[in-house]
């Protein structure tokens, strides 16, 4: 269990942090972005020192899967990430200027000016 590794190597429960703020897409954010999906979770903002920063994640990409798994809401985007552990590579498959990309991305703990 990623938790229970996490606690023996850092002593306490690291969560990856990719590091975006995100919402769910929607026809009217499809149709703006010039795309035929309708399910998917989009990046707002990329934040400093997160994950995606890292990795070159770009605001309005639109993420349709993690890994193999499809991603249809910021609920299953949540999921994927959180059941992951820091140091862990995920795939994101994004939808960007109406392709698709995969995009490899190293999972890294919250920086500590972030964490609350």
């Amino acid at each position: 269990m990623a938790g229970d590794y996490n606690i023996i190597e850092y002593g306490s429960y690291q969560r990856p942090f990719l590091g975006v703020t995100i919402f769910d897409l929607d026809d009217e954010v499809a149709d703006s972005l010039q795309i035929k999906v309708t399910q998917g979770v989009v990046i707002d903002q990329v934040l400093k020192g997160g994950s995606a920063a890292f990795s070159g994640i770009q605001p309005y990409d639109v993420i349709v899967k993690v890994d193999s798994k499809k991603i249809k809401n910021v609920p299953e985007l949540q999921e994927a990430i959180g059941s992951s552990k820091v140091g862990d590579t995920v795939t994101l498959t994004v939808l960007r200027d109406r392709k698709e990309e995969s995009i490899p991305i190293i999972l890294r703990r919250k920086p500590a000016e972030e964490r609350n």
